[in-house]
């Protein structure tokens, strides 16, 4: 990011765009013909605002300066047949101090905050005002960074920082109402109606810390070196929610439905029963789940000159990840790795002309929460139920019940991702500032993450049964490469 200097220095920019519904522009003259069949529809429209200010400058000169800048964006989308816009505002701030307290020491800080509002999200031609959410995703980030010079052959560094961010998707008219969704054949209308049927909570933090020293050495163990050595922490935590919306609102079923009327929707299907419900509705009452991790990582590196030509590249990173979720003890993912890393530079000609440089690495994937979110406990988790109407009983008939269990466990010998990756390159200087340079790279992606049903029988049938309407089923032949059957 940028810093202030013993100068004031700042600028504005402002941006407008507009297209009205009944305006010239094409989004509002390319559906005419559509429109005429459905004259109850609207044409799209759109509108954008967009302003920022930026300044920086001494505070005290030569000693702290300042950079500070703010925006504030928003933009209205209404899409075709939907009676409103889809309105997000975007404020945003964010404030850098920079300060040379000593000749040898350097502090900078900066903090940036922002805000992410929206209302009538997943609005459309066929779903009503009433059936979309209102968005909320705040952020708050932090940086710090230290630069201290031991001397002049060595000097510190670190670099800390935090973020704090939440996701909120809620009903527009509440928890209490039920969704409903109309697929009837030639209704013409809001398909989805009451409310948006669902709430989605997501919550995520991370603090995280790096430091590092750095220090040349002439003349040592066979030419110079240009050593750095440090460590790294972080910690993150990732929590969601998510359920159906209606809450006392006096259903038949109860709280947290959602309800579907399929009247005449499979009419179309040669194989569909007219006695079958078209009335079904799903009950869940959601989950809570929490999931974090902590990564600690050592290393050491060494840029080694040996010869005026030759230079060597040496590097060495341990690493060691634990993973917890809520509600468990100790640590249901635990791993580490060596990762080390050798390249070299040469100069071919001895003139700087012609380079050869080749190099190896390992490189650790992210430690990421997906790897052990589903040991999640089953008490985050509710069960689903699904129901019919029966038409002569005249009542709602359960026909699924899905329970949630604790499926899932961890390899206790999982090995955390990783990349091996090969480079070697030949660069020729042509003429001044111009060189004709040709690499090769060979990458490899190791020890990937992704369940297993270890109960699952993996066959390889011969045959496989579709519908096949007023016969029964027919036996298709089928081999590995039959398309829309992965894993046959």
């Amino acid at each position: 990011t940028k810093s202030g200097g013993n100068n004031f220095s700042g600028h504005v920019e402002f941006n407008r765009q507009l297209s009205s519904a009944t305006g010239k522009f094409w989004q509002a003259q390319n559906n005419g013909a559509y429109l005429d069949d459905f004259p109850s529809l609207s044409s799209p429209s759109y509108d954008l605002f967009d302003i920022n200010a930026h300044l920086g400058g001494p505070i005290i000169k030569d000693k702290l300066w300042f950079y500070a800048g703010g925006q504030y964006y928003r933009d209205k989308d209404q899409p075709a047949g939907f009676p409103e816009y889809i309105d997000y505002k975007q404020p945003r701030g964010f404030l850098k101090l920079t300060a040379q307290l000593t000749p040898t020491l350097n502090i900078g800080a900066s903090f940036e905050i922002d805000q992410y509002r929206g209302i009538n999200r997943d609005g459309g031609a066929d779903v009503a005002p009433e059936a979309t959410v209102n968005q909320s995703s705040p952020e708050k980030v932090g940086n710090l960074s230290l630069t201290k010079i031991l001397s002049p052959r060595t000097f510190f560094d670190l670099k800390a920082a935090f973020f704090s961010g939440y996701y909120y998707l809620d009903p527009e008219v509440g928890m209490g109402p039920y969704m409903h969704h109309e697929d009837q054949i030639g209704y013409v209308g809001p398909r989805y109606y009451d409310s948006s049927g669902y709430f989605y909570y997501a919550d995520r933090g991370r603090v995280q810390a790096n430091a590092s020293v750095s220090h040349y050495v002439d003349d040592f163990i066979g030419g110079s070196h240009d050593f750095k050595f440090g460590a790294e922490f972080e910690r993150s935590s990732a929590r969601d929610r998510y359920g159906y919306t209606g809450e006392g609102g006096g259903g038949p079923l109860g709280d947290h439905v959602q309800y579907y009327d399929y009247t005449g929707y499979w009419n179309y299907y040669p194989y569909y029963d007219a006695t079958e419900s078209r009335y079904l509705a799903f009950q869940n009452d959601g989950y809570d789940t929490k999931t974090m991790y902590t990564r600690l990582e050592a290393f050491l590196q060494d840029n080694w000159q040996i010869a005026k030509r030759l230079n060597l590249s040496l590097g060495l990173r341990i690493s060691q990840y634990w993973g917890q979720v809520k509600d468990t003890p100790g640590n249901v993912y635990k791993a580490n790795r060596l990762a080390p890393r050798l390249g070299f530079t040469f100069d071919i000609l001895g003139d700087k002309s012609t380079i050869l440089k080749a190099h190896f690495g390992r490189f650790s994937e992210a430690m990421l929460v997906d790897y052990h979110d589903r040991l999640n406990p089953s008490s985050a988790f509710s069960d689903t139920y699904a129901y019919y109407w029966d038409y002569g009983a005249e009542e709602w008939v359960m026909y699924s019940h899905t329970i949630y269990e604790d499926l899932y466990r961890m390899d206790p010998n999982i090995v955390h991702p990783y990349m091996d990756q090969f480079t070697v390159s030949l660069e020729r200087e042509l003429f001044e500032d111009a060189s004709l340079s040709l690499t090769y790279i060979d990458r490899s992606w190791k020890k990937q993450i992704a369940p297993i049903d270890l109960a699952a029988v993996y066959d390889d049938p011969d045959t496989f049964a579709v519908p096949s309407p007023g016969s029964g089923t027919t036996g298709i032949p089928v081999t590995d490469d039959s398309p829309g059957q992965p894993g046959l």
